[in-house]
């Protein structure tokens, strides 16, 4: 999978996004030409709910990869397992 997403590979600019829960590490990539990568992990034993749009406000995130199958949205929150990790990237 990391292969075929370009905003994995080197040269792409990456920062840290604040997804209002300290258990949860979100980063985002972006690549010139093929757009954005957004990937959570969840460093808690116990299922974390994170603030959905700062995942998928950057545009239409479609998941591409999660440990414990496709993650789930409640309402603006977006549910990661215990030791769960998604990553979105656009289309």
């Amino acid at each position: 999978m990391r292969r075929s997403l370009p905003a994995l590979h080197g040269g792409a600019e990456t920062g840290v996004l604040d997804v209002g829960n300290p258990h949860v590490l979100a980063w985002r990539r972006r690549h010139p030409r093929t757009g954005t990568f957004v990937g959570l992990a969840n460093f808690s034993g116990a299922a974390q709910l994170v603030d959905a749009d700062t995942v998928t406000g950057y545009g239409t995130f479609e998941p591409v990869l999660a440990g414990d199958g496709r993650p789930e949205f409640r309402a603006d929150k977006l549910l990661l397992p215990g030791l769960g990790f998604a990553w979105f990237a656009e289309p």
